[in-house]
Parts: structure tokens; C-alpha cells; sequence
């Protein structure tokens, strides 16, 4: 609700803010006092500022296949749960499932490859957390980019659960960071009933008719290729 087109607040770069009367506040690395006083809110001026980073639609994440296919067209996934997990990685940088957080977390990336259905029996999900250099990292699945401080792999079990809450949604576009339209993905139709379904509706259509242009756009420009 607070960063979504209705809410009063938004997206913040991370990068060194500096207000009106010269105070400043850099987002550029992890700060612990951040994170801690979080709860006190921000500066008014500094929340004026992530409004222009509004997130432009919402939508509610209660499946597996649902998160697979959102952040495989790009939109991170916030994930609200209890579940707290282990310090330490496996050697694929995946967490075991431990102990109890009351956190919000980015979930980033997917992968659902060969390779994590042997290794796993399943996908994992990537869990961006915001707590900068907590854990030890011990290694990253197969194929994928090394991951930042913070970030472990949850397993398929774990994370169908912690979707069962009914309160992780997807962030679909942001205000500032410009992108193609996700109407021009190959994307299946269970996901695709499940966005112009969702709780947003009036959003859905009027996104629909700024991006429907540009979807043409980039159709007839041969720059992007629709499987078949």
C-alpha cells in the first residue's frame, strides 16, 4: 500500500540523499542504524523524493508457478512471512529453513532449471535480504550470477509455505526504471489470468492502455521474439 500508485511513499536508489538544509542520508551501503530505526519512518523530504520511484501496479503472489513466472518477466516479489532461516549456506548458496523471523523480504531471482529439480526435487528462490553481510555464503547454484551480501537460495517446500499467507506481492514496473512491457513476454496463461484477475483491476486497464503503443512498438520492431 505505502509505495504502490496510491500509497505516499516510494523506491529509493541506493545512492547519498541529501535534503534542504544540508543534511544528508547514503543509502549507497548497508547501515545497521537504518534498518533498526526503519520503523520510525524517514524524513519527509527524503520520502518526497522516493515518490518519483512510485511502483506502478501490485499484484498478490499466493502460488509457486506465480512467483516463478512475475520474476521471470522481471517484477520482484515481496515475500512476508515468519520463517527464519540458517546464517550459513549449503554449497550452493541455499539456507536451511530455521527459527522464526517476522520479516519482509526482496525475493529477485528464480531457478527452475534441470539442475535444481536434481539437486532439490524442485525450483529454489532467490532471497535478496536486506541485512548486508549477515551470513556466510558458501557457494551459488549452478549457472547464476554470484549473489550480493545478504542474498541465500530457499527451497521449493519452504517457500510454497511462506506464500501461503496471503500477503507477498509482486512489484510490477517502477516509476524511473523504464522497461518493455510484460505483455510482450511469452508468458502462461495461468499468470496471465492471474494479473488481469487480480485485486487491482483499474489499474490493470489503464496500464494496459499506456503500455498497449509500446507493445506494438516493440512487436513490429522484430526486437524481441514471442515463442511459439
Amino acid at each position: 500500500m505505502y509505495v504502490g500508485p496510491e500509497g505516499e511513499g516510494g523506491l529509493l536508489y541506493r545512492k547519498v540523499y541529501e535534503g534542504p538544509g544540508g543534511e544528508k542520508v547514503d543509502l549507497s551501503r548497508y547501515n545497521s542504524s537504518w534498518q533498526s530505526n526503519g520503523r520510525a519512518g524517514v524524513p519527509a523530504w527524503l520520502e518526497e523524493e522516493s515518490r518519483k520511484n512510485k511502483v506502478k501496479w501490485i499484484i498478490p503472489i499466493t502460488s509457486l508457478e506465480e512467483y516463478r513466472d512475475a520474476i521471470a518477466i522481471g517484477f520482484g516479489v515481496s515475500v512476508c512471512s515468519g520463517q527464519g532461516f540458517s546464517d550459513t549456506t549449503d554449497e550452493y548458496g541455499v539456507a536451511a529453513a530455521r527459527g522464526s523471523w517476522s520479516h519482509a523480504m526482496a525475493h529477485t531471482s528464480c531457478v527452475d532449471t534441470d539442475w535444481a529439480h536434481s539437486k532439490y526435487g524442485d525450483m529454489i528462490g532467490g532471497d535478496q535480504n536486506s541485512w548486508g553481510d549477515w551470513n556466510s555464503i558458501k557457494g551459488k547454484p549452478e549457472g547464476v550470477p554470484a549473489m550480493p551480501d545478504g542474498m541465500f537460495y530457499v527451497k521449493a517446500n519452504t517457500l510454497s509455505s511462506m506464500l501461503n499467507g496471503d500477503d507477498s506481492f509482486a512489484n510490477c514496473g517502477v516509476w524511473g526504471w523504464e522497461r518493455t512491457g510484460w505483455e510482450a513476454f511469452d508468458i502462461t496463461d495461468h499468470l496471465l489470468e492471474h494479473l488481469k484477475s487480480s485485486t487491482v483491476q483499474d489499474y490493470y486497464e489503464l496500464r494496459a492502455k499506456k503500455s498497449a503503443e509500446h507493445v506494438v512498438e516493440v512487436l513490429d520492431s522484430g526486437s524481441f521474439n514471442i515463442a511459439t
